[in-house]
């Protein structure tokens, strides 16, 4: 400090600690007081000194500085995680932490049917794999892929690409058919038809076979006649027919049936005369049952 207040100035030394400039640590140190400094003849004032010392972290260029126990999980976009930890073990050469860095392809464990989802929590190094294909493997070891919502059926196997909250899943099930007597389609004159892959049969109608029908119509006797259309039951349809050829009058013989009654039942119908304005009553036969039978 120096005084004009004498005729000759002259020069004076005090004590300014709050001067004295702390140092500015690398990464990795913290700032700690140096004791030995402290009351040494270097430091006439007693000032507290601080030095840079290494703190108990991991150091490196590539994850900065990490404390033990702590992980740093970096993910890419091809679904490789790359995770740095900082463990408890000294490097002789450094004296920091010494930091265990491994790397894992996530999305290498995906199937070929499913896409990689990287993890939602940034801390955790794998995602998921999600569905976004159903995937059937045949006998010889070909694999399909399927869309969601398709539908198929192999060796009456029923397939399902169903939406699921994990994606698309493939659903399979036993083929259902409906009810089938073979013997009964081809006395009725059908023949037999193969669907859903040949899985199930069903009757195929050739025409319209032998069987009762209702007829509404209008009876008329004379000057009398039926008020409204009656509901009469007919016998109607296709009966089969052949022609097969006989060595013993070399020549065919033909078969044909015909669609006809197997039974009859009477009838009462009431007519109205307008010739007297009265109702009488009328007796109709109609058949109980119908067939196809030699003519």
């Amino acid at each position: 400090m120096w005084s004009s207040n004498s005729c000759c100035p002259y020069r004076t030394c005090e004590c300014s600690c709050e001067k004295l400039r702390k140092p500015d640590c690398s990464a990795g140190e913290k700032l700690e007081v140096a004791e030995e400094l402290m009351n040494s003849a270097g430091n006439p004032c007693n000032c507290t000194v601080y030095k840079c010392v290494k703190d108990t972290v991991c150091v490196s260029k590539e994850h900065g500085v990490l404390r033990p126990g702590q992980t740093v999980v970096q993910h890419t976009s091809e679904g490789v995680c790359h995770s740095a930890h900082c463990t408890s073990a000294i490097d002789p050469l450094t004296k920091y932490h010494l930091i265990n860095v491994s790397s894992l392809n996530c999305a290498a464990k995906c199937e070929a049917n499913q896409l990689y989802e990287p993890p939602r929590d940034v801390t955790r190094c794998c995602g998921r794999c999600r569905n976004v294909f159903c995937v059937q493997t045949l006998l010889n070891g070909t694999v399909l892929t399927q869309k969601p919502g398709s539908t198929w059926i192999s060796k009456c196997v029923k397939y399902d690409c169903t939406n699921t909250p994990l994606g698309p899943v493939l659903v399979t099930s036993a083929v259902s058919c409906p009810p089938f007597n073979e013997t009964e389609c081809i006395k009725m004159g059908g023949y037999v038809v193969s669907f859903l892959d040949g899985c199930c049969k069903t009757c195929k109608e050739d025409g319209k076979f032998c069987k009762r029908v209702t007829v509404r119509m209008t009876i008329r006797k004379n000057d009398c006649r039926s008020n409204t259309p009656v509901n009469i039951v007919s016998c109607d349809g296709k009966c089969p027919s052949a022609s097969i050829y006989n060595y013993n009058i070399n020549t065919y013989a033909r078969f044909c049936k015909c669609c006809r009654e197997l039974g009859l039942q009477r009838r009462v119908v009431q007519l109205y005369c307008s010739g007297n304005s009265t109702w009488v009553s009328y007796s109709i036969q109609e058949p109980t049952d119908c067939s196809c039978q030699w003519s």
